[in-house]
């Protein structure tokens, strides 16, 4: 939801004063934050880099993963545990029993074995 958008802000904000070296761009300046920092409602950030955080969930007695329609695994064959992510992405997209949206895994042509087995399952 909100809340977890605007710690996304604040752990920017963190390493904006601990990491200087890193040379990130101010918010304000590179970074365009929507929403209310002040009362921790967030709606959207958008980083230098274009990449951005949507708040989703907004309803307080939404069901966990209701507010997901698509989960993206980037490089996923790269990762040593295929199987785990995939499942994992697959929980996050569940709502009362049910799996709701699309699970997208963005890959290369890696020999890993795990990633073999789940492509071969997606077929």
């Amino acid at each position: 939801g909100a809340a977890h958008t605007w710690r996304i802000v604040h752990l920017y904000r963190e390493l904006l004063s601990r990491r200087q070296e890193w040379d990130l761009a101010p918010i304000d300046k590179g970074v365009k934050v929507y929403g209310s920092e002040a009362d921790r409602q967030v709606d959207s950030v958008i980083f230098e880099n274009l990449s951005r955080v949507t708040r989703f969930n907004q309803e307080s007695d939404a069901i966990q993963g209701d507010g997901y329609s698509r989960v993206t695994l980037e490089e996923f064959s790269l990762y040593r545990r295929c199987e785990a992510l995939w499942a994992q992405g697959l929980l996050c997209l569940q709502g009362e029993g049910t799996t709701r949206g699309h699970l997208v895994a963005v890959a290369n042509a890696s020999p890993n074995a795990q990633w073999q087995r789940v492509k071969k399952v997606k077929k």
